[in-house]
């Protein structure tokens, strides 16, 4: 958060988010009442976030715990949580669903606009969303599904609230696509569950570079610090069995690189 210099991220699955001061390098935890998929920022209050939650989406003041529901789809009840989620350009703050039993019903899992305080659905028939960035004047937005491989591309804001036009960006032959971040001159830098990767692919879909990490499964991108030129990169240790965490044992870690490239607009909720 260029406000205050501080870097954000959630362990899903333990219900923490995290906050470090940078560079200092002093990290705070704060405990959530629930698994916390994703989150922004808030225009003119940095004491708030706008989350998704598993069960939906709430503004909530870390320091506090203080939390305000907005709105919790009816929709999540059925085998499926939230999961990947930013602001737009417009101030609206989206996430995506994911499915995490056998009953969730892939027609009713895809994306959620939050805009004045209420969620729509925009389309179906995703089965894990991840990835979601827009191009940096905010004309394009990107999106995959880490089920498939696939990352896809639409013209922003859509024609209809009821359907993206959407194409195939770019399909991966081995990996997942997971959480992802464009730069300033709108290459997609996404992090490849699985692949031990980072890709950077240029607006136009063609694989420009490969970024090692240390972490079998790399979860999410974003580009920080004063200018805007570091890029932090969070992993996961989950379903790892004992080889693979003597192979990769900074799974579950912060990265930080230093990058040739600086990130584009990031943008914030208004209320």
């Amino acid at each position: 958060r260029a406000s205050d210099q501080t870097v954000w991220w959630t362990d899903i699955q333990e219900s923490k988010l995290f906050r470090l001061s940078w560079p200092g390098g002093a990290v705070r935890t704060f405990e959530l009442p629930e698994r916390l998929a994703s989150f922004g920022f808030v225009s003119g209050d940095d004491s708030r976030l706008i989350c998704a939650f598993a069960s939906g989406f709430a503004l909530f003041r870390p320091v506090t715990g203080d939390m305000n529901w907005l709105s919790r789809p009816s929709d999540l009840a059925k085998g499926m949580r939230l999961n990947d989620g930013r602001v737009a350009a417009d101030g609206s703050f989206w996430a995506g669903s994911m499915i995490e039993t056998k009953d969730g019903d892939q027609s009713r899992s895809g994306f959620y606009r939050l805009s004045n305080g209420v969620a729509s659905l925009l389309f179906g028939g995703l089965k894990i969303s991840n990835g979601l960035t827009w191009s940096p004047n905010g004309d394009e937005f990107y999106f995959s599904d880490s089920a498939c491989g696939t990352v896809f591309r639409s013209p922003y804001p859509p024609k209809s609230v009821d359907v993206l036009e959407f194409e195939v960006f770019v399909k991966l032959k081995t990996g997942a696509p997971d959480g992802a971040v464009t730069d300033r001159v709108g290459r997609y830098w996404s992090a490849i569950w699985g692949e031990a990767q980072l890709h950077c692919y240029s607006p136009n879909g063609e694989l420009l570079h490969v970024l090692r990490v240390p972490a079998k499964q790399p979860t999410c991108v974003t580009f920080g610090g004063a200018d805007q030129n570091l890029m932090f990169v969070t992993s996961a240790r989950e379903g790892l069995n004992e080889a693979e965490l003597d192979r990769h044992p900074k799974s579950g870690s912060l990265f930080v690189y230093k990058s040739n490239t600086c990130g584009s607009n990031t943008y914030r909720y208004i209320l």
